[in-house]
């Protein structure tokens, strides 16, 4: 391999003994300087010989000066190579060196620099090195000698390797935290996007937010997929110093999550519509008051918040306080309701709280408490505005703390316990005026549920009245008819007060069913304090011994009326005269005077009109 690859000899090329003189002697004068530096340098001809290394270069290659005897002879570097690296360093370096000594310039040295790899001598790696070659010419334009310094690439390319492998780590860093990641200057010129970035910003190549540290955004762009939803944010890159050098734009394609929360939100809305649904089978309501309850216990059961239901004695409180505890996740677990106006307080702490054997005179065993009792799910706590000073305070704890110690006890017990309370009393007014305690009553009414009374939401009396009618029916075992309310007794039933709400409703159906003997309830079915609620108050403030009827009879001879204010004598002389005008024709009557017909019977035989 050797023999065949041979230099172009040209006429007048130095003779090797010549070359030898000149390579020596230069080595000789320039010894002590080569030495001195800090580079490794070899000295070699045309011909591929070596005349002069330093001790640098030895060091390099891990050799000693034994290693290359009779240097100064001359020695072949390819005694020093095997055939197929001297062929390879051959065909790199001939080919450069041809072309510099074609550039006819007599009496210069003319340079040419590459990287390439030299072998150490004992472990055989192979060294990076930045080789500088400096090819003499002589003054008639020969190539005699060539002189080679060689720098030591390795902790460069180490350094560069670290760099490179920091570079991927940050590109994947970087790259991996959004659909989109662009780097810039502090100019906002971009240095750097990913991938995926191109695509969807294509030929945008500006930022789309200020260059501001923690700035953040949501924007729409338009992409090969459609319009997308993004999170746009622009953070500083900053050196070791502190100094900010670039900055980073990141775009986090937030679309799938926006559906997802949409398809959430229109979840709950639906499940919260099935759960009012099913409040709505249980608790009868039709009124814009009562559906905005019902939305309202729904949410009261999606959270464990304390819960105070405010409203007059007869609105259905409890029932709301159930209704939220089968909506909630504790509608598995007990319901525990306690009436804490109507127990003793000597015993209501008990009750409660429980107590131990001998805690007290007729304590003769052991009481969990209707906490303990309702463990996991809800304690409903009725009349809670009746509690004395002592019971509010250990209420207070057990709210706080979630534990109670039973009377007599030295021990507490935790407790795991929604409480829901409810009472007819004003207790924000009471605790601004410190009769009840204040951070109870806040501790309470986290969520306040206020129940309209039942005069203000009539559109709940008939079906509420229907309902009545139906269970009536249910319970007595009978195959009967249904029966229903006529339009005047409805009539009666939408002008009452219903001073005792839901539950003087349901009394005054039970009494009509009874009382009632075909299909039709009429208004003389009805309770007569309901007809005639202002005779019998009359009656009640005289004598409630005696039991009148006071509906009129055909045969009345008088139409007079004791007893009226002087609005209703006005009242009754207009519905007089209108009777009078339409020939006692009671629905034109009824039309003229711009009222229902039931309600124009009922005022007759309140005011005793005949005509």
């Amino acid at each position: 391999m050797f023999n065949t690859i041979k230099p172009d000899l040209k006429t007048g090329k130095m003779d090797r003994q010549t070359i030898k003189k000149r390579a020596n002697l230069w080595a000789k004068q320039h010894q002590n300087l080569l030495e001195s530096i800090n580079i490794a340098f070899l000295l070699a001809d045309w011909d591929y010989n070596l005349w002069y290394v330093n001790d640098e270069f030895l060091r390099l290659i891990g050799a000693e000066t034994k290693d290359f005897p009779n240097l100064k002879d001359g020695i072949d570097l390819r005694s020093y190579m095997s055939p197929s690296r001297f062929e390879a360093s051959y065909n790199v370096i001939e080919p450069i060196e041809q072309r510099v000594k074609d550039q006819k310039m007599p009496g210069v040295n003319k340079f040419y620099k590459l990287e390439m790899e030299i072998k150490h001598f004992k472990t055989g790696e192979n060294i990076p090195v930045l080789a500088s070659f400096a090819i003499n010419i002589d003054d008639e334009g020969n190539h005699d000698l060539t002189f080679v310094t060689y720098t030591d690439l390795r902790e460069q390319k180490q350094i560069q390797q670290r760099l490179e492998n920091e570079k991927n780590k940050l590109e994947a860093i970087l790259f991996g935290i959004g659909d989109c990641v662009s780097v810039f200057d502090l100019e906002g010129e971009l240095l750097l996007r990913n991938p995926h970035g191109l695509e969807i910003l294509r030929d945008q190549n500006k930022a789309l937010l200020p260059l501001n540290d923690d700035i953040k955004e949501n924007i729409i762009l338009d992409t090969a997929e459609g319009s997308r939803n993004y999170e746009c944010k622009m953070k500083s890159m900053k050196d070791s110093h502190g100094s900010i050098f670039a900055y980073v734009e990141i775009l986090k394609d937030i679309t799938p999550d926006l559906r997802l929360k949409e398809q959430e939100r229109e979840f709950r809305k639906l499940k919260r519509k099935m759960m009012r649904l099913e409040l709505q089978s249980e608790m009868i309501g039709v009124s814009r008051s009562m559906r905005n309850i019902f939305d309202l216990m729904v949410r009261c059961g999606e959270v464990d918040s304390t819960v105070l239901i405010q409203g007059e004695t007869g609105v259905g409180k409890e029932l709301v306080a159930r209704g939220i505890h089968g909506q909630s996740s504790r509608q598995d677990k007990p319901f525990v309701a306690v009436n804490c106006g109507a127990l003793p307080e000597n015993l209501l702490e008990s009750e409660l709280f429980g107590h131990i054997k001998g805690a007290f005179t007729g304590a003769v065993s052991e009481r969990k408490g209707l906490f303990r009792e309702a463990e996991g799910g809800t304690i409903f706590l009725d009349e809670i505005g009746d509690l004395n000073p002592v019971l509010q305070v250990k209420l207070l704890r057990a709210l706080q703390e979630k534990e109670i110690r039973p009377v007599g006890s030295d021990k507490s017990f935790q407790i795991d316990v929604r409480i829901i309370a409810a009472t007819n009393r004003d207790l924000k007014k009471m605790a601004e005026l410190n009769l009840y305690r204040q951070d109870l009553y806040y501790r309470l009414a986290v969520i306040s549920i206020f129940v309209p009374p039942l005069r203000e939401r009539k559109d709940d009396i008939l079906p509420l009245a229907e309902y009545f009618i139906k269970r009536k029916t249910v319970k007595t075992n009978k195959i009967l008819k249904a029966k229903i309310l006529n339009h005047a007794s409805q009539q009666v039933l939408l002008d009452y007060s219903w001073p005792g709400n839901i539950r003087e409703l349901e009394n005054c159906i039970e009494h009509a069913w009874a009382i009632s003997l075909e299909t039709v309830i009429k208004p003389e079915d009805l309770p007569v304090q309901i007809v005639f609620p202002r005779e019998a108050i009359t009656l009640s403030n005289h004598d409630t011994s005696v039991q009148i009827n006071p509906i009129p009879t055909a045969d009345a001879s008088s139409d007079s009326k004791p007893g009226l204010m002087p609005w209703e004598e006005e009242e009754k002389k207009t519905i007089k005269e209108a009777l009078i005008k339409q020939k006692g024709h009671r629905t034109k009557t009824a039309q003229a005077l711009g009222m229902n017909r039931a309600t124009l019977w009922r005022k007759i035989k309140i005011f005793g009109i005949r005509i």
